[in-house]
């Protein structure tokens, strides 16, 4: 996952936590929409948001209106409220892993 983040590549000794799996996802689709790729950046939350479907009802009830923001922020091209959703979803899921 460290090479998909533009890390260095070394062997995980454990799998990611879910808020590194958020932050990387996020990072994604941040790029993307700086480099004016909106509907990609758009299919990524959607990705994102879609892969935490379960996850998300497990950890933070709020986590599913954030991602929703985040893929309407993404297909509005809004990126004051792409960044803000971003945020709060890396607030979220990191409270969640120091819960954990």
């Amino acid at each position: 996952m460290s090479a998909l983040c533009g890390g260095v590549v070394v062997p995980d000794t454990a799998p990611p936590s879910y808020a590194a799996l958020v932050d990387c996802g996020l990072s994604l689709v941040s790029e993307l929409a700086d480099g004016g790729h909106w509907s990609d950046a758009r299919t990524q939350a959607a990705h994102l948001a879609d892969y935490f479907t379960e996850i998300r009802r497990q950890l933070h009830p709020v986590a599913a209106v954030a991602f929703q923001g985040l893929c309407d922020a993404a297909q509005a091209h809004d990126r004051d409220d792409l960044d803000e959703h971003a945020s709060f979803l890396r607030e979220i899921f990191s409270q969640e892993s120091a819960q954990q």
